[in-house]
């Protein structure tokens, strides 16, 4: 097992996928076996070859967007149009932010560097069991103005200004990446910093070193300096004084939630009921955490799960969820999300937190009915100075919900995330609902505030890391702000396959290189169609016959592990 004390010299890379020159820092005999393993040996490693280098001065890289959306892993698709200047045989590892460092560093390991490279295409693979992995190019576009391959699954950077800035305290080294964000009259800049940190586990009193980010702004104007934006100014606060009202963690972590069996999205979920959850090890706690998961094989084209609902239900509330670990892979649907107590769907709201299916990322959304309907104002999110939140739903904010046409409101700030990045640290989301607003917070742990440590929370100190606002009583189209939601249950589960990670199957190059049409299957519409033996996502997730080996797959991706979940309510 991997070693997390282990010196970079012990961190060795796997064999490349072709005869390719590998960084001589990245060889040696063996490589760790974990997720985790791999990336902490891709973080030292490459900081040991920045240290190499003399600590070269970090520079900023342009992602090229479209229609001014980005997606991290479905943007723009690689730079087309350019000269390929060099290809890192050890990219599988590498996050974006490593591959852009590499290119700074005239790509180490490469036949001939590549210092006159002015682009990046880094794409977003699934490195581990056997998937696709991660691929790093340098570019030399002319004129630094590249065309796109219609493979979203890439992003393409520009070299942008270089950017003095200094190392963490500690040492260490940081990697930079910008996403412009255009307001009516101004433009902001938010950088997404990776920064090296250390963190303390108390079970095994092992110091890990876990690649974590933060969010700061620069405006063009002013000199190099990184600065806050002053957010109290772009988003209203509740000054509400919370108390802790109901918690769930350790061992009767799970003592009360209901268990729900029903699966109204047509999928490949079998639900369990709580005895059998336990027994199955779908459901387990411990003194420190509890893991939620996908078990084995279950009825025929089934695979067994979990879908946990509070028993307790809150009408205004602040919730803080921590997660170690969230699912990722493809034939999943995970998602912690909140429901109406005794309301017909979507009569009484419904909010999601965290839900994405496959390789996609996750966004939150918010789902109201017409008696009840909430239409936000789009101007309150995208206000000039502000940080801004487009409807990724496109849906002009309407947050009424009527599938297939009307699909609800998703208010988001840009760029989004893949949950394989948010397991690279724990981190925290945090839903604070108003009779005013629904604001939804995710704080890393090297952020977490002290307030919220001490279960006393002060939210209106956390608007940098606000990364989803409603601002329902600003909104003429909400005419009953307050009561946009009825009394609300959390939500946790796991989906597989269904109206939506199987009916889009066939559009994730990952998910069709697992099992596609050269086995001869096809994507399903579960709605459409009642048949689903021939749906390649069913087919996966139940592995009738061992072929894809979806037990060790799912064993290293489809779970959440969670530390506790916190509910406060208003000091009355």
């Amino acid at each position: 097992r991997f070693d997390p004390r282990a010196p970079a010299s012990r961190c060795a890379r796997p064999p490349p996928r072709a005869a390719r020159a590998m960084p001589p820092a990245a060889r040696a005999s063996s490589w760790p076996s974990s997720s985790m393993g791999r990336a902490l040996c891709a973080a030292s490693l490459l900081a040991l070859a920045l240290a190499a280098a003399g600590g070269a001065e970090a520079e900023s890289w342009q992602k090229v967007q479209v229609g001014g959306f980005v997606f991290l892993g479905h943007g723009t698709g690689d730079c087309s149009g350019c000269q390929l200047v060099a290809e890192s045989g050890a990219s599988a590892d590498m996050t974006s932010h490593q591959c852009q460092d590499w290119v700074s560093n005239n790509c180490p390991g490469s036949a001939a560097g590549c210092v006159d490279a002015n682009a990046v295409g880094y794409r977003l693979g699934h490195i581990f069991e056997g998937g696709s992995p991660h691929m790093c190019h340098a570019w030399l576009c002319p004129a630094g103005r590249p065309g796109f391959s219609p493979d979203k699954t890439w992003d393409c950077y520009l070299r942008g200004e270089t950017l003095p800035v200094q190392p963490p305290s500690g040492g260490g080294h940081r990697w930079r990446t910008t996403t412009t964000i255009t307001a009516t009259t101004a433009t902001l800049t938010e950088t997404t910093t990776l920064s090296s940190t250390t963190q303390t586990t108390t079970s095994s009193s092992t110091t890990l070193t876990a690649i974590t980010s933060t969010f700061t702004s620069t405006l063009p104007e002013t000199t190099q300096t990184t600065t806050t934006l002053n957010m109290s100014q772009c988003v209203d606060t509740s000054g509400s004084d919370y108390r802790l009202d109901w918690k769930a963690e350790g061992k009767d972590f799970f003592s009360d939630w209901d268990f729900i069996q029903w699966d109204s999205n047509n999928g490949a979920a079998q639900y369990l009921d709580r005895e059998q959850a336990k027994a199955d090890n779908v459901t387990i706690a411990h003194d420190t955490h509890a893991i939620l998961q996908v078990g084995g094989k279950g009825v025929p084209m089934k695979r067994k799960s979990a879908k946990i609902r509070t028993m307790k239900h809150w009408k205004y509330f602040l919730a803080a969820v921590r997660f170690t670990h969230v699912p990722w892979g493809c034939g999943l649907w995970p998602a912690f999300w909140t429901n109406a107590y005794g309301k017909r769907w979507p009569e009484g709201g419904e909010l999601d937190v965290l839900e994405y299916v496959n390789d996609i990322v996750s966004q939150t959304s918010l789902h109201t009915g017409t008696d009840n309907k909430c239409q936000i104002d789009g101007a309150q999110l995208n206000r000039p100075g502000c940080k801004h939140f487009p409807d990724l739903n496109n849906m002009n904010y309407d947050c009424t919900t009527n599938y297939p046409k009307q699909l609800g409101c998703a208010s988001n700030s840009l760029p989004l995330q893949s949950p394989a990045e948010w397991n690279m640290h724990p981190v925290t989301f945090v839903i604070e609902w108003t009779e005013a607003f629904v604001k939804i917070f995710k704080i890393p742990d090297y952020g977490m505030p002290k307030d919220l440590l001490n279960d006393d929370p002060q939210p209106d100190t956390w608007d940098k890391w606000l990364i989803s606002y409603y601002p329902l009583a600003r909104s003429p189209g909400c005419p009953n702000p307050a009561d946009v939601l009825g009394p609300q249950q959390l939500i946790l589960n796991i989906g597989l396959c269904g109206d939506w990670s199987g009916k889009i199957w066939d559009m994730s190059p990952t998910c069709r290189a697992l099992n596609g049409p050269q086995n001869g299957c096809r994507a399903v519409d579960p709605l459409l169609e009642g048949d689903l033996s021939n749906d390649c996502c069913t087919q996966f997730v139940e592995d009738k016959n061992g072929t894809f080996g979806t037990d060790e797959y799912f064993k290293s991706r489809a779970f959440f592990n969670i530390s506790s979940v916190k509910v406060f309510q208003q000091r009355t």
